[in-house]
């Protein structure tokens, strides 16, 4: 039986389709993506008063100290987290039968 026959029946049965409380998903959706805003904002912020104070004033000298802000944070990630977590991912997508062709990190540092 095909997918629509199938839901077709289904909704003839009296079943109902789909979350019956959708309205509350996707206020707890956007109350997530709201927070994760706020959190971002929270960090980024700082950053940005730091660099007008230096001078900064067009968007793109303030892109330039964000991304300096990001490569130092990059920079203080001990090396072994890095690789466990690449390799992580890496486990991660084969168990869930993603397709991958990345090497895990290890192999790449190897010499």
């Amino acid at each position: 039986m095909r997918t629509r026959q199938a839901l077709s029946v289904a909704k003839a049965l009296g079943f109902t389709l789909g979350n019956p409380r959708l309205h509350v998903a996707r206020k707890n959706a956007m109350d997530a993506v709201k927070s994760e805003a706020d959190r971002y904002a929270a960090n980024v912020l700082p950053i940005i008063r730091e660099a007008r104070k230096a001078g900064a004033r067009t968007l793109r000298e303030i892109a330039e100290v964000l991304t300096g802000a990001a490569k130092e944070a990059t920079q203080a990630i001990p090396i072994g987290f890095l690789i466990k977590f690449a390799d992580t991912a890496l486990i991660r997508d084969t168990m869930s039968g993603a397709s991958s062709s990345r090497t895990p990190l290890a192999l790449q540092l190897a010499p």
